[in-house]
């Protein structure tokens, strides 16, 4: 990490945590959604999950 990064980082207080709470959610529903066929299904229970 560049010194200009950590900079943004520890003044602006922006990191990337909100996305990435996000994206391990979605994979932990496809991990135990497996099996289910319907592709809207599994879009749905995501969706309200996340709140999205």
């Amino acid at each position: 990490m560049e010194t200009r990064d950590l900079t943004v980082v520890l003044c602006i207080h922006l990191t990337n945590g909100y996305i990435e709470g996000i994206n391990n959610t979605i994979k932990v529903l496809k991990r135990d959604s497996f099996g289910i066929k319907n592709f809207q299904r599994l879009k749905h229970k995501i969706r309200k999950v996340v709140g999205a």
